[in-house]
């Protein structure tokens, strides 16, 4: 049996967040693209993410998916910062959702840096492998 206390926030590993380049049409002075610093979203972020994709229908609610990844991804993007103005004026845009597909207006970036955060968050991971995290 298992001790109570290796329950303990202590004993918690906590996601650490990832650089990732998520365009290849920025770039820095020697031609590298940029990183992008993205942080995992809690659980609490998420459910706030997802309450804000229902719409009521007559028939039920609705959940607008596309959506919800945009805004699970701006949520996920510490660096560049999308609440920046001044970002946003360079892009002609008003919200985080707006810029981040101004900024990666290419759709397969944009479905890699969502799978990133898929991953980033959790949701490609496998019970397998977290039983074979667990044994290590």
């Amino acid at each position: 049996m298992s001790d109570f206390k290796l329950f303990m926030k202590d004993n918690k590993t906590f996601r650490q967040n990832r650089f990732y380049p998520a365009t290849s049409s920025l770039k820095d002075e020697n031609g590298n693209p940029l990183m992008w610093e993205l942080k995992p979203v809690s659980t609490s972020e998420n459910e706030d993410i997802q309450q804000y994709c229902y719409t009521k229908t007559k028939d039920g609610f609705n959940f607008d998916y596309p959506e919800y990844l945009c805004r699970l991804i701006c949520s996920s993007v510490v660096y560049p910062n999308l609440n920046d103005k001044d970002l946003q004026d360079s892009y002609n845009c008003f919200s985080p959702e707006e810029l981040i597909k101004e900024i990666i207006n290419s759709p397969g970036e944009y479905k890699a840096l969502a799978d990133v955060v898929e991953d980033l968050c959790g949701f490609n991971e496998k019970l397998e492998d977290r039983v074979n995290t667990a044994k290590n």
